[in-house]
């Protein structure tokens, strides 16, 4: 709003609005003369609320941009904290997979080495297995041959006898015979 001092005086206009024109401006004047301290003192309020507002908006600016500023601070911090350690876990993790890699080759080597010591000793068991089996079975063998030595000088034996029984039969039933021979040949009496 423009505020006109009590002292402008209007002009006269040339197509016969002054009429109209000049009751405005009156209006205004009387405007100016019961409300001009007041309008003076509001527009001077919002001046003060309007710079307070630019001030207020500028400090609320600074202050965001500086927590903004603060925050990606902060995150790159954190980002640069998260990236070392995931190059320290991939360190980490690259040791223990080495380290684990060399014990699973030392555990094979182990195995592969015991795996040989109990062929050897399976080797040499079954040697030992077969040697004395070889030689129980020879043990066997002997026994046997001595057992079916004795078993033939016993059936030899026994058949000798055998033989002598039926001789002796054979000698019996002459006996016999003969007896009956004399019995029939005396007369009965």
């Amino acid at each position: 709003m423009t505020k006109k001092s009590p002292r402008q005086t209007a002009r006269p206009s040339d197509d016969g609005s002054r009429a109209g024109a000049d009751t405005s401006e009156h209006l205004e004047q009387v405007r100016a003369i019961l409300f001009g301290d007041q309008f003076t003192a509001v527009d001077d309020r919002l001046k003060r609320l309007e710079q307070r507002l630019v001030d207020e908006q500028a400090a609320f600016r600074d202050a965001t941009t500086q927590r903004f500023d603060a925050l990606l601070a902060r995150m790159d911090e954190q980002v640069s904290a998260m990236r070392q350690t995931v190059a320290d876990g991939g360190a980490r993790h690259e040791k223990a997979m080495a380290d684990l890699a060399g014990e699973l080759e030392r555990s094979v080597t182990a195995t592969e080495e015991r795996l040989a010591q109990m062929r050897q000793d399976a080797d040499q068991l079954a040697g030992e297995l077969r040697r004395h089996t070889a030689e129980r079975v020879e043990a066997l063998a002997a026994q046997l041959s001595d057992q079916s030595s004795a078993l033939s000088a016993l059936v030899d034996e026994k058949l000798e006898e055998l033989r002598s029984l039926k001789t002796d039969r054979e000698s019996l039933a002459a006996l016999f015979e003969e007896m009956a021979a004399k019995l029939k040949r005396r007369p009965s009496g």
